[in-house]
């Protein structure tokens, strides 16, 4: 990239700052940045403004907590470091302790009345942290086709998908924060990678929605074919997994070949099947939701 130095007045020089770098760090006349000489190059940081809370106060209107996480997430999604919960009942409150402190990576309660509570970023984030969390996110959904297939095979305990899934939801969204705040490495692809993480935590909600099915039927018994198709799944997340880490169109096509197939060119299994329509209807959604993954993939790369 290069910009044309303008004169103004007799000593000074300027040069313009990229428009699409000024919007994605929300800098603003009166921004001081910092310069870093070295040599023939000088380094333009956004650290001061960085230093600066980005704060927010969010007053409730219902006390469920399905809309009192959705209010939090969204702010911390976009990037907030402090956000403050007013109008808040004890179920409320309890439920910011145990479960949605919890899924926000880097926050924590810093303070606390009967009224209202404020959680605050207290640990720095990096973009580098990416893939290694990319990773961990396929490579928690992998574990819990493992624990499912385990299952059919000895009746292993299925409640360790739970926790992977909640695990999923923290490593997702802490994503989507990283790519408000910090961009994606292929900043005009970053729609794709933030549908992408929506995508995946679509599976691990799938593969939770299963498992309490399983469960509260007490299933034991499967037909052979729903083993068969659980298998494919398992095959279908492994090739996704090396597909986002080693991208290469021939294995896109061979992820696109392999079709899961729930209709009668593969024997009518939803006629034969032992598990309920709730779980049926779960292991479907896992199946269309892979075929998104990896078109949100091939979009990075494309």
């Amino acid at each position: 990239m290069k910009r044309n130095v303008i004169a103004q007045g007799p000593s000074t020089l300027i040069i313009s700052l990229p428009a699409k770098w000024v919007k994605k760090y929300g800098i603003v006349k009166g921004n001081q940045l910092d310069l870093l000489e070295d040599g023939r190059k000088i380094t333009i940081s956004t650290e001061s403004i960085d230093n600066h809370i980005k704060s927010i106060t969010v007053k409730l209107l219902e006390q469920n907590y399905y809309y009192v996480w959705t209010e939090i997430l969204t702010y911390f999604i976009a990037g907030y470091d402090e956000i403050r919960v007013e109008n808040i009942d004890k179920k409320s409150m309890d439920f910011i302790e145990t479960e949605a402190i919890k899924a926000m990576m880097g926050f924590d309660i810093v303070e606390q009345t009967t009224q209202y509570v404020v959680l605050r970023k207290v640990m720095g984030e990096d973009s580098k942290e990416f893939d290694t969390i990319m990773r961990r996110i396929f490579l928690g959904l992998i574990e819990q086709s493992k624990i499912l297939l385990n299952y059919f095979k000895t009746g292993e305990d299925l409640d360790f998908i739970l926790t992977l899934e909640r695990t999923n939801n923290r490593q997702c969204v802490y994503l989507k924060r990283l790519l408000t705040k910090e961009g994606f490495v292929k900043q005009d692809k970053i729609v794709f990678a933030s549908i992408l993480l929506e995508h995946l935590l679509g599976v691990a909600d799938a593969f939770k929605y299963l498992m309490w099915s399983i469960q509260k039927e007490k299933m034991i018994k499967f037909d052979s074919k729903i083993i068969d198709i659980c298998n494919q799944i398992h095959k279908k997340l492994e090739l996704n997994y090396k597909l986002y880490f080693n991208y290469s169109s021939e294995l896109f096509e061979q992820i696109e070949n392999h079709t899961i197939r729930l209709d009668s060119r593969s024997g009518d299994v939803v006629d034969d099947i032992v598990l309920n329509p709730i779980a049926m209807f779960q292991i479907a959604c896992i199946i269309n939701i892979l075929r998104h993954v990896s078109y949100q993939t091939q979009g990075i790369n494309s």
